[in-house]
């Protein structure tokens, strides 16, 4: 009788240790890798959109931001007519800014960048077409400089007054104008 008993006491006993054994050996999953901790452009809401020419001056931009850490700061500049290729760099921002964290608004915040355009000196703004660049980053490499320390993001709008950039200098891929084309 004691062995009726005992031979299913040691099979749950058996299962029991079987399954603790299969809990103790297993390996823990591998790490979650991080996010990238850099600001990042929601194309897609961006006002006015840059996948339309603009066929007048903006009065404001107005760019969603989306950051993994809440609390983080970044950087923005805009750039106007901006072209390293002829030199141009070292061109100071024509409008730049800090956003910090905000009591509200967690992960995604919102840019609005007012654009004067009698306040942006540049030579060719009687021009018919330029080029406006917005860049987010948690650094730029200087006060003046183009680039970000790190990881960035940009948006870019193309003005036209005739709302065609037919009219507008064209580049080829090595950077030199076609030769049909006007002058820069």
């Amino acid at each position: 009788m004691l062995f009726r008993f005992s031979a299913p006491l040691f099979s749950v006993l058996l299962a029991s240790v079987t399954l603790v054994a299969g809990c103790v050996i297993a390996t823990p999953p591998p790490d979650i890798p991080a996010l990238p901790n850099r600001p990042a452009i929601l194309h897609n809401d961006v006002v006015p959109p840059p996948s339309r020419v603009l066929a007048s001056w903006p009065d404001t931009l107005v760019v969603p931001v989306q950051l993994v850490d809440s609390e983080a700061t970044f950087e923005w500049r805009v750039y106007v007519d901006y072209d390293p290729h002829f030199g141009h760099a070292g061109t100071p921002p024509h409008v730049d800014g800090v956003s910090a964290p905000q009591a509200v608004g967690g992960a995604v915040r919102q840019l609005s960048i007012a654009l004067d355009p009698g306040a942006i000196l540049i030579d060719s703004l009687v021009s018919t077409c330029h080029i406006i660049e917005l860049i987010v980053a948690p650094k730029f490499a200087s006060n003046v400089e183009h680039t970000p320390e790190g990881e960035g993001d940009s948006v870019v709008w193309f003005l036209s007054s005739g709302n065609d950039l037919s009219a507008c200098v064209r580049y080829s891929a090595g950077g030199a104008p076609h030769a049909g084309d006007a002058g820069t």
